[in-house]
């Protein structure tokens, strides 16, 4: 294989990657008594008014109605990548952040896959860490 494709290969490589550590995230958080239910995803999109992105997200669903989502959201120019993570919770017809992560810029694919990492680092360690009880969310 040439350069560009080894450099191809290894972003799906860690794609694949992410999706697991995401997925495992989902099973590990599906066994807490407060949680109905999760889900999970790692997916490109293309918005015909914004471009296309990376879409990534785990989603828990607790018994007392609300919804927790840990957000990834990659876009990219000609220059650069932007990488956004956030974690925000929903009941019925409100949304609130409830954690912002600064935003990553990388301009190289090495500088792109290091990034990624961290972001993605940050929302795991946001889900192992946080308190799952209704009330740590009123």
């Amino acid at each position: 294989m040439d350069a560009q494709s080894n450099s191809f290969v290894q972003l799906l490589d860690y794609l694949a990657t992410v999706k697991r550590q995401l997925h495992r995230c989902a099973l590990d958080l599906k066994s807490l008594p407060q949680v109905l239910d999760v889900d999970n995803r790692l997916e490109p999109w293309d918005y015909p008014e914004r471009g296309s992105t990376l879409e990534g997200y785990v989603e828990v669903n607790l018994r007392g109605g609300k919804t927790i989502a840990w957000l990834l959201r990659v876009t990219w120019n000609e220059t650069q990548w932007m990488i956004n993570t956030n974690v925000v919770v929903n009941e019925s017809e409100w949304q609130e952040t409830l954690k912002e992560f600064p935003e990553s810029i990388a301009t190289t694919h090495e500088g792109f896959l290091t990034e990624l990492n961290r972001a993605v680092t940050n929302l795991i360690l946001d889900i192992n860490s946080r308190d799952f009880s209704e009330s740590a969310f009123e």
